[in-house]
C-alpha cells in the first residue's frame, strides 16, 4: 500500500515517542511489536484511546469530530496533498473512487486553501487542526521538506 510523506514522518515521530516511553518505563516495558501503544508498550483500551483524542480535539479549540472523522481527514489532507484519487482510494481501502471522492474528500476549493496555507474554513479546518495537535505536525509542506 502506498504511504504519503506525511504518513511516514508522523510514523516517525510517533517511534520517537514510544522510544522515549521505552525508556522512562525502567524495565517495565511489554515488546508488543505494536505502533500505538500505552506508555508500558500494551494496546491502549478503547475508551483510554477516546479520552485521549478528545483530549487533542480540546487542546486545538475546534469542535469535536468523532474517530471516524479522521478517516475523512486523511481524504481530504491527500488531495491537498496533490496524491492521485486512485491512490487514496488504496489508501483509504475503498473499492469504488466515488466513495473516495465523493464521501471522504472536501470539495477542491478547501482543498486548495490548505494547499496554498491559505485559512481553510470549515470542516476541512477543524480536521485539519485535529490531526496537527494528535500529530505535532503544523503544515504538511513543513513535514516533507523535513520528514518531520
Amino acid at each position: 500500500m502506498p504511504l504519503p510523506d506525511l504518513c511516514v514522518a508522523a510514523l516517525k515521530l510517533r517511534r520517537e515517542q514510544q522510544e522515549a516511553d521505552r525508556g522512562r518505563a525502567d524495565g517495565a516495558w511489554i515488546d508488543t511489536g505494536l505502533v500505538f501503544t500505552t506508555r508500558h508498550g500494551t494496546a491502549p483500551e478503547r475508551t483510554n484511546f477516546s479520552r485521549s483524542f478528545d483530549r487533542c480535539i480540546t487542546k486545538a479549540q475546534v469542535p469535536r469530530i468523532t474517530v471516524h472523522g479522521t478517516r475523512k481527514t486523511s481524504g481530504s489532507l491527500l488531495a491537498a496533498l496533490d496524491v492521485h484519487p486512485r491512490v487514496a482510494m488504496q489508501i483509504l481501502r475503498h473499492s469504488k473512487i466515488a466513495v473516495t471522492m465523493e464521501i471522504y474528500t472536501e470539495v477542491p476549493s478547501a482543498a486548495a486553501a490548505m494547499r496554498s496555507r491559505g485559512p481553510a474554513s470549515g470542516r476541512a479546518a477543524r480536521r485539519v487542526a485535529v490531526l496537527q495537535c494528535c500529530t505535532g505536525i503544523k503544515t504538511a509542506s513543513h513535514t516533507i521538506a523535513t520528514g518531520r
